[in-house]
Protein backbone atom coordinates (compact mmCIF):
# COMPACT_ATOMS: atom_id res chain seq x y z
CA UNK A 1 0.00 0.00 0.00
CA UNK A 2 1.70 3.21 -1.12
CA UNK A 3 1.65 6.58 0.63
CA UNK A 4 -0.14 8.34 -2.24
CA UNK A 5 -3.18 6.07 -1.71
CA UNK A 6 -3.21 6.83 2.01
CA UNK A 7 -3.02 10.60 1.42
CA UNK A 8 -5.85 10.47 -1.15
CA UNK A 9 -8.21 8.38 0.97
CA UNK A 10 -10.94 10.11 2.98
CA UNK A 11 -9.91 8.62 6.33
CA UNK A 12 -11.85 6.90 9.08
CA UNK A 13 -13.08 10.10 10.79
CA UNK A 14 -14.98 11.00 7.62
CA UNK A 15 -16.31 7.51 6.88
CA UNK A 16 -17.06 5.95 10.30
CA UNK A 17 -20.12 8.09 11.13
CA UNK A 18 -21.90 6.74 8.04
CA UNK A 19 -21.37 3.12 9.10
CA UNK A 20 -22.40 3.71 12.72
CA UNK A 21 -25.54 5.69 11.84
CA UNK A 22 -26.48 3.10 9.22
CA UNK A 23 -26.18 0.31 11.79
CA UNK A 24 -28.62 2.12 14.10
CA UNK A 25 -31.05 2.67 11.22
CA UNK A 26 -30.89 -1.04 10.42
CA UNK A 27 -31.84 -1.81 14.02
CA UNK A 28 -34.73 0.70 13.82
CA UNK A 29 -35.90 -1.05 10.65
CA UNK A 30 -35.90 -4.53 12.20
CA UNK A 31 -37.66 -3.32 15.36
CA UNK A 32 -40.31 -1.64 13.24
CA UNK A 33 -40.63 -4.78 11.12
CA UNK A 34 -41.30 -6.85 14.25
CA UNK A 35 -43.89 -4.36 15.52
CA UNK A 36 -45.91 -4.43 12.29
CA UNK A 37 -45.45 -8.14 11.43
CA UNK A 38 -49.23 -8.55 11.37
CA UNK A 39 -49.54 -6.00 8.56
CA UNK A 40 -47.73 -8.08 5.92
CA UNK A 41 -50.92 -9.71 4.70
CA UNK A 42 -52.33 -6.37 3.51
CA UNK A 43 -51.41 -4.02 0.68
CA UNK A 44 -47.79 -2.89 0.46
CA UNK A 45 -48.89 0.79 0.12
CA UNK A 46 -49.54 1.46 3.80
CA UNK A 47 -47.91 3.93 6.22
CA UNK A 48 -45.82 1.61 8.40
CA UNK A 49 -44.36 -0.38 5.50
CA UNK A 50 -43.60 2.79 3.54
CA UNK A 51 -41.81 4.19 6.60
CA UNK A 52 -39.72 1.04 7.03
CA UNK A 53 -38.78 0.81 3.35
CA UNK A 54 -37.54 4.42 3.33
CA UNK A 55 -35.64 3.96 6.60
CA UNK A 56 -33.90 0.89 5.17
CA UNK A 57 -33.13 2.27 1.72
CA UNK A 58 -32.09 5.75 2.85
CA UNK A 59 -30.90 5.31 6.42
CA UNK A 60 -29.05 2.04 5.92
CA UNK A 61 -28.35 1.30 2.24
CA UNK A 62 -27.73 4.84 0.97
CA UNK A 63 -25.94 5.89 4.17
CA UNK A 64 -23.49 2.97 3.83
CA UNK A 65 -23.03 3.64 0.11
CA UNK A 66 -22.25 7.32 0.72
CA UNK A 67 -19.68 6.43 3.37
CA UNK A 68 -18.03 3.70 1.29
CA UNK A 69 -17.90 5.96 -1.78
CA UNK A 70 -16.06 8.68 0.14
CA UNK A 71 -13.32 6.12 0.78
CA UNK A 72 -13.42 4.62 -2.72
CA UNK A 73 -13.61 7.75 -4.88
CA UNK A 74 -10.07 9.00 -4.17
CA UNK A 75 -8.78 5.55 -5.13
CA UNK A 76 -10.52 5.24 -8.50
CA UNK A 77 -10.12 8.93 -9.43
CA UNK A 78 -6.51 9.09 -8.17
CA UNK A 79 -7.35 12.46 -6.62
CA UNK A 80 -8.15 13.63 -3.07
CA UNK A 81 -11.77 13.87 -2.01
CA UNK A 82 -13.11 17.27 -3.10
CA UNK A 83 -14.54 18.38 0.27
CA UNK A 84 -14.67 16.73 3.67
CA UNK A 85 -17.06 19.45 4.90
CA UNK A 86 -19.60 18.48 2.23
CA UNK A 87 -19.18 14.87 3.38
CA UNK A 88 -20.10 15.78 6.96
CA UNK A 89 -23.08 17.90 5.91
CA UNK A 90 -24.40 15.22 3.55
CA UNK A 91 -24.31 12.77 6.48
CA UNK A 92 -26.16 15.18 8.80
CA UNK A 93 -28.85 16.08 6.25
CA UNK A 94 -29.36 12.45 5.18
CA UNK A 95 -29.72 11.35 8.81
CA UNK A 96 -32.22 14.06 9.72
CA UNK A 97 -34.14 13.80 6.46
CA UNK A 98 -34.52 10.04 6.79
CA UNK A 99 -35.63 10.36 10.42
CA UNK A 100 -38.27 12.97 9.55
CA UNK A 101 -39.51 11.12 6.49
CA UNK A 102 -39.68 7.79 8.33
CA UNK A 103 -41.61 9.39 11.21
CA UNK A 104 -43.97 11.19 8.80
CA UNK A 105 -44.79 7.95 7.00
CA UNK A 106 -45.19 6.03 10.27
CA UNK A 107 -47.84 8.42 11.59
CA UNK A 108 -48.85 9.25 8.01
CA UNK A 109 -48.57 13.00 8.33
CA UNK A 110 -48.58 14.09 4.68
CA UNK A 111 -47.97 17.73 5.55
CA UNK A 112 -44.95 19.73 6.66
CA UNK A 113 -42.97 16.93 8.35
CA UNK A 114 -42.98 14.75 5.22
CA UNK A 115 -42.21 17.69 2.95
CA UNK A 116 -39.34 18.94 5.14
CA UNK A 117 -37.98 15.39 5.42
CA UNK A 118 -38.02 14.85 1.66
CA UNK A 119 -36.48 18.28 0.99
CA UNK A 120 -33.73 17.64 3.55
CA UNK A 121 -32.86 14.36 1.85
CA UNK A 122 -32.72 16.21 -1.49
CA UNK A 123 -30.23 18.68 0.02
CA UNK A 124 -28.10 15.76 1.28
CA UNK A 125 -28.12 14.16 -2.17
CA UNK A 126 -27.23 17.41 -3.95
CA UNK A 127 -24.29 18.00 -1.57
CA UNK A 128 -23.15 14.42 -2.07
CA UNK A 129 -23.39 14.64 -5.87
CA UNK A 130 -21.42 17.90 -5.92
CA UNK A 131 -18.70 16.19 -3.89
CA UNK A 132 -18.72 13.13 -6.15
CA UNK A 133 -18.64 15.04 -9.43
CA UNK A 134 -15.81 17.36 -8.36
CA UNK A 135 -13.88 14.40 -6.94
CA UNK A 136 -14.18 12.60 -10.29
CA UNK A 137 -13.55 15.71 -12.41
CA UNK A 138 -10.50 15.31 -14.63
CA UNK A 139 -9.96 11.65 -13.73
CA UNK A 140 -9.45 9.01 -16.38
CA UNK A 141 -12.77 7.63 -17.57
CA UNK A 142 -13.40 3.97 -16.81
CA UNK A 143 -16.56 1.89 -16.89
CA UNK A 144 -16.61 1.86 -13.07
CA UNK A 145 -16.55 5.69 -12.98
CA UNK A 146 -19.25 5.86 -15.68
CA UNK A 147 -21.48 3.52 -13.66
CA UNK A 148 -20.97 5.54 -10.47
CA UNK A 149 -21.60 8.91 -12.17
CA UNK A 150 -24.72 7.68 -14.00
CA UNK A 151 -26.08 6.03 -10.84
CA UNK A 152 -25.98 9.44 -9.17
CA UNK A 153 -28.08 10.94 -11.96
CA UNK A 154 -30.70 8.27 -11.28
CA UNK A 155 -30.41 8.95 -7.55
CA UNK A 156 -31.16 12.63 -8.13
CA UNK A 157 -34.16 11.80 -10.32
CA UNK A 158 -35.40 9.31 -7.71
CA UNK A 159 -35.22 11.83 -4.88
CA UNK A 160 -36.78 14.62 -6.95
CA UNK A 161 -39.63 12.24 -7.82
CA UNK A 162 -39.97 11.34 -4.15
CA UNK A 163 -40.14 15.00 -3.08
CA UNK A 164 -42.78 15.70 -5.73
CA UNK A 165 -44.83 12.75 -4.46
CA UNK A 166 -44.49 14.04 -0.89
CA UNK A 167 -45.92 17.43 -1.88
CA UNK A 168 -48.51 15.77 -4.12
CA UNK A 169 -50.10 14.14 -1.06
CA UNK A 170 -51.28 17.59 0.05
CA UNK A 171 -51.56 19.58 -3.18
CA UNK A 172 -52.46 16.85 -5.76
CA UNK A 173 -50.85 18.55 -8.79
CA UNK A 174 -49.67 15.39 -10.61
CA UNK A 175 -51.93 14.11 -13.42
CA UNK A 176 -52.10 10.56 -12.04
CA UNK A 177 -52.52 9.17 -8.50
CA UNK A 178 -49.68 8.30 -6.10
CA UNK A 179 -49.74 4.56 -6.85
CA UNK A 180 -49.21 5.23 -10.56
CA UNK A 181 -45.85 6.90 -9.91
CA UNK A 182 -44.80 4.65 -7.02
CA UNK A 183 -43.40 1.84 -9.20
CA UNK A 184 -41.49 4.39 -11.30
CA UNK A 185 -40.05 6.13 -8.23
CA UNK A 186 -39.10 2.81 -6.62
CA UNK A 187 -37.40 1.27 -9.63
CA UNK A 188 -35.47 4.37 -10.61
CA UNK A 189 -33.95 4.09 -7.13
CA UNK A 190 -33.57 0.33 -6.90
CA UNK A 191 -32.24 -0.26 -10.41
CA UNK A 192 -30.82 3.10 -11.47
CA UNK A 193 -29.21 4.03 -8.16
CA UNK A 194 -28.60 0.82 -6.20
CA UNK A 195 -28.04 -1.89 -8.82
CA UNK A 196 -26.11 0.29 -11.27
CA UNK A 197 -23.84 1.46 -8.46
CA UNK A 198 -23.34 -2.13 -7.28
CA UNK A 199 -22.32 -3.12 -10.81
CA UNK A 200 -19.84 -0.24 -11.08
CA UNK A 201 -18.28 -0.61 -7.64
CA UNK A 202 -18.46 -4.42 -7.79
CA UNK A 203 -16.58 -4.48 -11.09
CA UNK A 204 -13.75 -2.67 -9.30
CA UNK A 205 -13.74 -4.21 -5.82
CA UNK A 206 -14.72 -7.86 -6.27
CA UNK A 207 -11.86 -8.71 -8.70
CA UNK A 208 -9.50 -6.91 -6.28
CA UNK A 209 -10.77 -8.87 -3.27
CA UNK A 210 -10.63 -12.14 -5.22
CA UNK A 211 -7.14 -11.39 -6.65
CA UNK A 212 -8.35 -11.68 -10.23
CA UNK A 213 -6.37 -9.61 -12.70
CA UNK A 214 -8.43 -10.19 -15.86
CA UNK A 215 -10.11 -7.29 -17.65
CA UNK A 216 -13.93 -7.56 -17.64
CA UNK A 217 -14.71 -4.04 -18.85
CA UNK A 218 -16.48 -5.20 -22.06
CA UNK A 219 -19.00 -7.28 -20.11
CA UNK A 220 -19.64 -4.45 -17.64
CA UNK A 221 -19.99 -1.94 -20.46
CA UNK A 222 -22.65 -4.14 -22.09
CA UNK A 223 -24.46 -4.38 -18.76
CA UNK A 224 -24.21 -0.60 -18.29
CA UNK A 225 -25.68 0.31 -21.67
CA UNK A 226 -28.52 -2.20 -21.70
CA UNK A 227 -29.68 -1.34 -18.16
CA UNK A 228 -29.59 2.39 -18.84
CA UNK A 229 -31.40 1.95 -22.17
CA UNK A 230 -34.13 0.01 -20.33
CA UNK A 231 -34.40 2.64 -17.58
CA UNK A 232 -34.58 5.60 -19.97
CA UNK A 233 -37.24 3.81 -22.05
CA UNK A 234 -39.18 2.83 -18.93
CA UNK A 235 -39.09 6.39 -17.58
CA UNK A 236 -40.17 7.94 -20.89
CA UNK A 237 -42.90 5.35 -21.43
CA UNK A 238 -44.50 5.84 -18.02
CA UNK A 239 -44.22 9.64 -18.09
CA UNK A 240 -45.57 10.16 -21.61
CA UNK A 241 -48.01 7.27 -22.09
CA UNK A 242 -48.94 6.78 -18.39
CA UNK A 243 -48.81 3.04 -19.01
CA UNK A 244 -46.91 0.06 -17.63
CA UNK A 245 -48.02 -2.21 -20.49
CA UNK A 246 -44.46 -2.65 -21.78
CA UNK A 247 -42.86 -3.07 -18.34
CA UNK A 248 -42.14 -6.74 -19.11
CA UNK A 249 -39.81 -5.68 -21.95
CA UNK A 250 -37.79 -3.35 -19.73
CA UNK A 251 -37.61 -6.00 -17.00
CA UNK A 252 -36.16 -8.52 -19.49
CA UNK A 253 -33.57 -5.98 -20.67
CA UNK A 254 -32.55 -5.17 -17.07
CA UNK A 255 -32.31 -8.88 -16.22
CA UNK A 256 -30.10 -9.34 -19.30
CA UNK A 257 -27.79 -6.61 -18.03
CA UNK A 258 -27.70 -8.18 -14.57
CA UNK A 259 -26.99 -11.54 -16.19
CA UNK A 260 -23.91 -10.03 -17.83
CA UNK A 261 -22.73 -8.77 -14.43
CA UNK A 262 -23.26 -12.22 -12.90
CA UNK A 263 -21.27 -13.73 -15.80
CA UNK A 264 -18.41 -11.40 -14.91
CA UNK A 265 -18.56 -12.58 -11.29
CA UNK A 266 -18.44 -16.21 -12.37
CA UNK A 267 -15.35 -15.51 -14.46
CA UNK A 268 -13.74 -13.59 -11.60
CA UNK A 269 -14.33 -16.52 -9.26
CA UNK A 270 -12.85 -19.00 -11.74
CA UNK A 271 -9.73 -16.88 -12.33
CA UNK A 272 -9.28 -15.98 -8.66
CA UNK A 273 -5.89 -16.63 -7.10
CA UNK A 274 -7.58 -16.69 -3.68
CA UNK A 275 -9.25 -20.10 -3.60
CA UNK A 276 -10.38 -19.92 0.03
CA UNK A 277 -13.09 -17.30 0.48
CA UNK A 278 -13.74 -15.54 3.78
CA UNK A 279 -17.24 -15.17 5.19
CA UNK A 280 -17.94 -11.72 3.67
CA UNK A 281 -17.06 -12.97 0.17
CA UNK A 282 -19.15 -16.11 0.63
CA UNK A 283 -22.08 -13.91 1.64
CA UNK A 284 -21.48 -11.67 -1.39
CA UNK A 285 -21.94 -14.59 -3.75
CA UNK A 286 -24.96 -15.84 -1.75
CA UNK A 287 -26.54 -12.40 -2.18
CA UNK A 288 -25.88 -12.46 -5.93
CA UNK A 289 -27.44 -15.92 -6.13
CA UNK A 290 -30.41 -14.69 -4.09
CA UNK A 291 -30.96 -12.01 -6.75
CA UNK A 292 -32.42 -14.72 -8.99
CA UNK A 293 -35.60 -14.78 -6.89
CA UNK A 294 -36.59 -11.08 -7.26
CA UNK A 295 -35.51 -11.21 -10.93
CA UNK A 296 -37.90 -14.11 -11.62
CA UNK A 297 -40.66 -12.40 -9.64
CA UNK A 298 -40.15 -9.15 -11.56
CA UNK A 299 -40.62 -11.01 -14.85
CA UNK A 300 -43.71 -12.75 -13.48
CA UNK A 301 -45.32 -9.58 -12.10
CA UNK A 302 -44.70 -7.58 -15.29
CA UNK A 303 -45.81 -10.35 -17.66
CA UNK A 304 -48.72 -9.42 -19.98
CA UNK A 305 -50.08 -12.93 -19.40
CA UNK A 306 -51.78 -12.86 -15.98
CA UNK A 307 -52.51 -16.23 -14.37
CA UNK A 308 -52.87 -14.94 -10.78
CA UNK A 309 -55.76 -13.31 -8.94
CA UNK A 310 -55.43 -9.99 -7.11
CA UNK A 311 -54.55 -11.53 -3.72
CA UNK A 312 -51.87 -13.72 -5.26
CA UNK A 313 -50.39 -10.73 -7.11
CA UNK A 314 -50.22 -8.78 -3.84
CA UNK A 315 -48.43 -11.70 -2.18
CA UNK A 316 -45.93 -11.93 -5.06
CA UNK A 317 -45.37 -8.15 -4.89
CA UNK A 318 -44.62 -8.34 -1.14
CA UNK A 319 -42.27 -11.30 -1.63
CA UNK A 320 -40.56 -9.41 -4.47
CA UNK A 321 -39.97 -6.43 -2.18
CA UNK A 322 -38.63 -8.57 0.68
CA UNK A 323 -36.38 -10.62 -1.61
CA UNK A 324 -34.92 -7.56 -3.36
CA UNK A 325 -34.49 -5.00 -0.55
CA UNK A 326 -33.83 -6.66 2.86
CA UNK A 327 -32.90 -9.77 0.90
CA UNK A 328 -30.40 -9.13 -1.89
CA UNK A 329 -29.44 -5.50 -1.17
CA UNK A 330 -28.96 -5.81 2.59
CA UNK A 331 -27.31 -9.24 2.31
CA UNK A 332 -24.74 -7.72 -0.03
CA UNK A 333 -24.15 -4.60 2.07
CA UNK A 334 -23.79 -6.60 5.29
CA UNK A 335 -21.13 -8.70 3.60
CA UNK A 336 -19.22 -5.82 2.05
CA UNK A 337 -19.21 -3.89 5.34
CA UNK A 338 -16.71 -6.44 6.61
CA UNK A 339 -14.54 -6.04 3.53
CA UNK A 340 -14.49 -2.23 3.48
CA UNK A 341 -14.67 -1.06 7.12
CA UNK A 342 -11.82 -3.29 8.43
CA UNK A 343 -9.69 -2.09 5.54
CA UNK A 344 -10.44 1.57 6.34
CA UNK A 345 -9.52 1.08 10.02
CA UNK A 346 -6.40 -0.95 9.18
CA UNK A 347 -5.30 1.65 6.62
CA UNK A 348 -5.55 4.41 9.21
CA UNK A 349 -3.54 2.41 11.75
CA UNK A 350 -0.91 1.53 9.18
CA UNK A 351 -0.53 5.12 8.08
CA UNK A 352 -0.05 6.24 11.72
CA UNK A 353 2.32 3.29 12.35
CA UNK A 354 0.15 2.14 15.26
CA UNK A 355 -0.20 -1.50 14.22
CA UNK A 356 2.28 -4.33 13.92
CA UNK A 357 3.06 -5.55 10.36
CA UNK A 358 1.67 -9.03 11.12
CA UNK A 359 -1.88 -7.69 11.58
CA UNK A 360 -4.19 -7.55 8.55
CA UNK A 361 -7.72 -6.07 8.07
CA UNK A 362 -9.34 -9.45 8.84
CA UNK A 363 -7.75 -9.37 12.32
CA UNK A 364 -9.94 -6.41 13.26
CA UNK A 365 -13.17 -8.42 13.34
CA UNK A 366 -14.27 -11.76 14.72
CA UNK A 367 -15.02 -14.06 11.77
CA UNK A 368 -17.29 -16.33 13.84
CA UNK A 369 -19.41 -13.40 15.03
CA UNK A 370 -19.75 -12.18 11.45
CA UNK A 371 -20.67 -15.66 10.22
CA UNK A 372 -23.42 -16.03 12.85
CA UNK A 373 -24.79 -12.58 12.03
CA UNK A 374 -24.85 -13.21 8.29
CA UNK A 375 -26.57 -16.59 8.58
CA UNK A 376 -29.10 -15.23 11.05
CA UNK A 377 -30.01 -12.51 8.55
CA UNK A 378 -30.29 -15.06 5.73
CA UNK A 379 -32.45 -17.33 7.86
CA UNK A 380 -34.73 -14.47 8.90
CA UNK A 381 -35.24 -13.37 5.29
CA UNK A 382 -36.07 -16.89 4.09
CA UNK A 383 -38.55 -17.34 6.96
CA UNK A 384 -40.11 -13.93 6.26
CA UNK A 385 -40.62 -14.85 2.61
CA UNK A 386 -42.12 -18.21 3.62
CA UNK A 387 -44.41 -16.52 6.16
CA UNK A 388 -45.66 -14.13 3.48
CA UNK A 389 -46.25 -16.94 0.98
CA UNK A 390 -48.27 -19.17 3.29
CA UNK A 391 -49.65 -16.32 5.44
CA UNK A 392 -48.65 -17.68 8.86
CA UNK A 393 -48.43 -14.84 11.38
CA UNK A 394 -46.22 -16.56 13.97
CA UNK A 395 -43.62 -17.27 11.28
CA UNK A 396 -43.44 -13.54 10.50
CA UNK A 397 -42.86 -12.78 14.19
CA UNK A 398 -40.13 -15.42 14.48
CA UNK A 399 -38.48 -14.20 11.25
CA UNK A 400 -38.48 -10.54 12.31
CA UNK A 401 -37.23 -11.54 15.76
CA UNK A 402 -34.25 -13.27 14.14
CA UNK A 403 -33.63 -10.20 11.97
CA UNK A 404 -33.57 -8.06 15.13
CA UNK A 405 -30.89 -10.29 16.63
CA UNK A 406 -28.90 -10.11 13.39
CA UNK A 407 -29.14 -6.29 13.37
CA UNK A 408 -27.93 -6.19 17.00
CA UNK A 409 -25.01 -8.44 16.08
CA UNK A 410 -24.21 -6.21 13.11
CA UNK A 411 -24.04 -3.16 15.36
CA UNK A 412 -22.10 -5.19 17.91
CA UNK A 413 -19.60 -6.31 15.27
CA UNK A 414 -18.97 -2.73 14.19
CA UNK A 415 -18.43 -1.62 17.79
CA UNK A 416 -16.19 -4.67 18.31
CA UNK A 417 -14.03 -3.58 15.37
CA UNK A 418 -13.68 -0.11 16.85
CA UNK A 419 -12.69 -1.56 20.24
CA UNK A 420 -10.31 -4.04 18.64
CA UNK A 421 -8.87 -1.18 16.64
CA UNK A 422 -7.80 0.45 19.94
CA UNK A 423 -6.65 -2.82 21.54
CA UNK A 424 -4.33 -3.67 18.65
CA UNK A 425 -2.67 -0.25 18.85
CA UNK A 426 -1.61 -1.00 22.43
CA UNK A 427 0.02 -4.33 21.60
Amino acid sequence: MNEEFIIRSAGKKVVLPFFLIAAFFLLVFTIGLFVCSDEFSGHYFQPHLLALVHVLLLGFCTMIIFGALYQLLPVISEKPLFSKKLTIWSCIFLCWGTSLLGYAFWIFDSGAIMQIGGSTILIAVVLHIINVLFSLKGSKSTIAIECIATAHIWLLLTVIAGVLLAFNFQFAFLPQNQLHYLALHAHLGLVGWMLLLIIGVGSKLIPMFMLSGKDHSKIIRFSYYIINAALVSFFADVMFTHSYARAWLYVILICTGLGAFVLMLIRVRKSSLRKKEDEPMKQTFIAILFLLLPAMLAVTLSSPVNIFDDNQLLTLARVYGVALIPGFLVMLILAQTFKTLPFILWLDLKHKRLIQPKFMPRDLYNARMVKVMLWMWNTGIVMLIAGNCINILWMNYVATGILNLAALLYLGNILFMLMNNRILTRK
